[in-house]
């Protein structure tokens, strides 16, 4: 089974709430479009999108189409796909409702998504249903028959979640508790909860936009990126994602701190270059959030981390550019030769393990994890090259810089190759 191609979306007034910037009635198509969903139906009960609204969704080629409700609340008969559909998917398009969901709906028949009561923020006044004591709430997202979908009345949001618990207390195989299902997301490397956020009003943006923000933020990261990095990178986003600055805007920002701090390496302005540098591994962290909360995701992104390592590696050809002036060539040549060196050995190794694995190898267990908060990466080679640059110590901080590399390639490496080895032992004749 595969996602449906075709997808209603029921509008209301809290449709156009804005959260974090987006209005939830853009979130829901984005979140049908970023699944391949080409034709979808806003479902408004009175057939009309504000107009400044409807202009902001037009502008991201997203297509749709609006139609009203018949007199009884029920969808028009004429809107149901003609051409042998068996299933469409509906979403309630006034509540926060997971990504995930429409592929996870691709599997299987009629399916509606319930959510644990207890997991849900902002619950008051929708109905539930109760299995084995524990009461559940629909999670704004159904594959359901298109004759099931006739038969819903659909004045509200509320509705909607009536005629869903109605459904499955007559048919309980129609329920997927979202609760039983695996929530580990491998682009976070992390266990994200499943997100249902009902929408009463703009008042509801704080509460919603700190949980967006929260499910946002990767878990495996260096010890700067999580202890210095995070706070202010969550404190600035909080504010950024009101504003209509893309992610792409954000990754040119970044990119033209990181090119300009390149430079002024170069040059020998390291003080002012390692200033710049920290601040662009905060800057670096604000586009793939940005994208994140505000579900609004380009090619651009998917380039962004060869960027990465291609100003990263230019700063340290431009560290040693400036250390071997006056003569002193060797250790600054035998130190750059050793991170780059490092730094290629760590990728070749670790795409070695995903290969062999299918996982990230910092996922691989605690070990992994742990030694993901000390390894030589950029930011913990940043604040292990500060001190130095501070008591005019540049090329022995370099040079512990080199020594920071190698040592962390060979536990790192160590632990690829006994795991890789140890696997192919296993499967060998």
């Amino acid at each position: 089974m595969t996602t449906p191609t075709r997808a209603f979306v029921l509008a209301s007034a809290e449709s156009f709430v804005r959260i974090a910037g987006v209005t939830v009635l853009e979130r829901s198509l984005r979140t049908l479009y970023y699944e391949g969903v080409s034709g979808i139906t806003v479902l408004c009960p009175k057939g009309e999108v504000p107009e400044g609204i409807l202009s902001e969704l037009k502008k991201f080629n997203i297509p749709f189409t609006v139609s009203p409700l018949d007199e009884g609340r029920r969808i028009d008969p004429s809107l149901l796909p003609a051409d042998g559909t068996p299933q469409v998917l509906l979403l309630d398009g006034s509540a926060l409702v997971d990504s995930r969901l429409p592929a996870l709906l691709s599997q299987g028949g009629e399916r509606l998504c319930f959510i644990p009561q207890e997991c849900v923020p902002s619950r008051a006044g929708l109905p539930s249903i109760t299995l084995s004591g524990r009461p559940y709430l629909f999670a704004g997202v159904a594959r359901i028959s298109l004759s099931r979908l006739a038969g819903f009345a659909l004045p509200s949001p509320l509705s909607l979640a009536q005629e869903a618990v109605k459904a499955v207390g007559d048919e309980p195989n129609l329920l997927l508790d979202l609760s039983t299902l695996p929530n580990y997301k491998p682009d976070m490397r992390a266990h994200v909860p499943f997100l249902f956020f009902p929408v009463k009003g703009p008042e509801d943006n704080p509460a919603a936009k700190s949980i967006l923000i929260s499910s946002s933020q990767k878990l495996v990261l260096d010890w700067p990126a999580w202890y210095i990095h995070r706070p202010i990178e969550n404190a600035l986003i909080s504010q950024i994602c009101e504003w209509s600055i893309t992610p792409n805007q954000l990754t040119v920002l970044n990119n033209l701190a990181a090119f300009a701090a390149l430079g002024l390496f170069a040059a020998g302005f390291l003080a002012s270059g390692l200033v710049l540098a920290l601040i662009v591994g905060v800057l670096d962290g604000l586009d793939g959030k940005q994208a994140r909360v505000k579900l609004h995701f380009s090619p651009l992104g998917e380039w962004e981390h060869h960027l990465d390592k291609v100003y990263e590696n230019g700063w340290y050809l431009a560290l040693a550019w400036h250390l071997s002036a006056g003569g002193r060539v060797t250790l600054p040549l035998i130190s750059l030769g050793t991170i780059l060196a490092a730094n290629v050995l760590d990728m070749v190794l670790t795409a070695a393990y995903r290969r062999v694995f299918h996982l990230q190898f910092d996922d691989s267990g605690p070990f992994a994890r742990a030694l993901r908060v000390f390894a030589g990466r950029r930011n913990t080679y940043l604040w292990t090259f500060a001190p130095f640059v501070l008591v005019g110590k540049p090329l022995l901080g370099f040079a512990c810089i080199a020594l920071y590399a190698l040592l962390s390639l060979m536990i790192k490496g160590g632990g690829i190759m006994f795991s890789i080895f140890t696997r192919l032992r296993k499967v060998a004749p």
